[in-house]
């Protein structure tokens, strides 16, 4: 609740029109600027709020028209921002609540969870960046006027206090304060920083429509981790818990994979219209245990059930994200929904990846997460480019086909993936 509380001041502060500001100075002047924009936009703003659907709503109302007007199609424009809003809960530090309650449920420390979840969190951001980059290289669109970015300088010199509360955040949450009581100073520090410039001072009135907001937001995630929890207490008091941990490997017959795949499944169907949080709790109770089960680590058993939580917010026939975006973009849904999955397919494949190799995670040996986050990047990009259909030309569907196989090879950690990743990127090129 604090930290809902946390993104209703911190909004309130004029913090949401500094993000679009930052963005678009850094990502202005790139072809596909204003999608890249409404991308770290989303994903800054995101990664505080927590829930895909009210970051959707905040900034896209300003980032999908504008991504309309300078060339992309209605329904790609509201699928980026559907699907860059929704992994705004996996970019550490904040990952929306989903770090406070994985150590809340798994005992890990904050520090390390947000550790782990980095590679990812950046790997996801990398395809999104590079899928709209390549888009906009296939419909050549125009660059952004120069005169319409404002300068970073000037940008950072009116609103880098911003930073100060989320850097308490982190601080305060790495030397091992409590998430309620971080919460509160974080609060309290958006109050001070607001009054450093004039235009932005919040007094009683602010404060008070600050709260009513953030009470507003907690709504429907109290009442949804209420009701969760009720399910979880009948599960645990009648001992249905050890026996659907029996049911789920039965199903898979203790195979890791279709046991991932099942958990996959069960998280995204129990996300459907329901908050991350609650989502994740009773996915993590039900799901988790199998998997540890089966040698996967509670770090990466966690954040796998916490990724498919996520992305169930995107996943049609109720994708809660993309109903909101295409709202925006007065679009069919469904037609958003899958265009956002398309956009997003890193975010379903990378928690597959990190369960299977660990390095992913920082679990490792230095040169050997360093390798892995190098060719991560590269299957990305070749990954981004086969989904796209571009490359430096327009690719063919069987170029296309191999694009994305060597993409997934790419991002899988070891010696001989990557080899035949690189294999298929030779022969794209020849």
């Amino acid at each position: 609740f604090m930290f809902l509380l946390f993104g209703a001041f911190l909004q309130k502060a004029g913090a949401g029109e500094f993000f679009f500001k930052l963005s678009t100075s850094l990502a202005g002047r790139s072809k596909g600027g204003a999608a890249k924009v409404a991308i770290l936009t989303s994903a800054l703003f995101g990664s505080i709020s927590g829930s895909p659907t009210a970051n959707v709503v905040t900034t896209g109302s300003f980032t999908i028209p504008v991504s309309k007007k300078t060339g992309y199609k209605a329904s790609f424009a509201a699928a980026i921002e559907a699907a860059a809003s929704t992994g705004g809960s996996i970019l550490p530090p904040i990952m929306g609540s989903s770090a406070f309650l994985m150590a809340a449920v798994t005992k890990l420390s904050y520090g390390a969870i947000v550790l782990a979840a980095v590679i990812p969190g950046i790997l996801y951001y990398v395809s999104l960046l590079t899928m709209v980059h390549l888009e906009a290289s296939r419909l050549n669109l125009a660059r952004t006027k120069q005169e319409e970015i404002p300068r970073l300088f000037v940008v950072l010199k009116q609103g880098w206090h911003y930073f100060i509360p989320l850097i308490m955040l982190v601080l305060f949450l790495i030397q091992g304060y409590s998430a309620s009581r971080t919460g509160f100073y974080g609060i309290l520090s958006i109050v001070v920083i607001s009054w450093f410039r004039k235009q932005t001072r919040m007094g009683i009135k602010e404060i008070v429509e600050a709260m009513i907001q953030g009470a507003k937001s907690a709504i429907p995630v109290t009442t949804a981790c209420a009701a969760a929890r009720l399910v979880i207490a009948s599960i645990m008091s009648t001992g249905m818990g050890g026996k659907l941990t029996s049911i789920v490997l039965g199903l898979t017959e203790g195979m890791l994979i279709p046991t991932l795949i099942l958990v996959m499944v069960i998280c995204i169907i129990l996300g459907m219209g329901m908050p991350v949080a609650a989502a994740y709790i009773l996915t993590a109770m039900l799901a988790a245990p199998a998997l540890i089960e089966l040698g996967v680590s509670v770090m990466a058993a966690h954040l796998f059930i916490v990724y498919f939580s996520i992305f169930s917010a995107i996943t049609p026939p109720v994708a809660v994200a993309a109903f909101a975006a295409a709202g925006i973009a007065d679009e069919n849904p469904n037609r958003v929904g899958f265009g956002a999955i398309r956009l997003g397919i890193v975010g379903f494949i990378i928690p597959f990846m990190f369960v299977l190799e660990p390095a992913l995670l920082l679990d490792g040996p230095m040169e050997q997460v360093l390798l892995s986050v190098v060719t991560s990047v590269i299957g990305v990009i070749l990954l981004s480019a086969g989904v796209i259909g571009w490359l430096y030309r327009k690719a063919l569907i069987v170029e296309r086909l191999v694009l994305i196989v060597a993409g997934v090879m790419s991002i899988y950690p070891g010696i001989v993936t990557d080899a035949i990743g690189i294999l298929c990127l030779l022969v794209i090129i020849y």
